[in-house]
């Protein structure tokens, strides 16, 4: 019953976070959720963002297993941005976005295998 409720709750608040973390960071914020397209139910995935290299054995950005919830900080300015989302047992999914500034909404709906 927790993780129904705080799935929902942080759901609720994904706006307010992401006013807050722009107005600290002075950059937009992409954010959304990744979901099962037959059943509309969270996944755990990972959302990469091209451009993005990892040097020091960092992990890639995942999913909220609870909400398929994820958060890019991107840099400011209008410009393209593509991601691509990964999930076991799916097909991987690439998005071009284009941002403005402000936060960015992404959803994605990714389709078994």
């Amino acid at each position: 019953k927790y993780s129904a409720w705080a799935a929902k709750t942080q759901t609720k608040m994904m706006k307010a976070y992401d006013t807050i973390f722009a107005g600290l960071l002075q950059g937009p914020i992409v954010h959304g959720q990744v979901l099962d397209a037959q059943t509309n139910l969270p996944l755990q995935a990972t959302v990469e963002r091209q451009g993005i290299i990892y040097l020091f054995n960092e992990s890639k950005r995942k999913t909220n297993p609870n909400n398929g919830a994820f958060y890019w900080i991107i840099p400011k300015g209008s410009h393209k941005e593509i991601f691509t989302v990964h999930a076991a047992g799916y097909k991987s999914q690439s998005i071009t976005l284009d941002c403005h500034g402000g936060p960015e909404k992404m959803e994605v709906n990714l389709i078994r295998n």
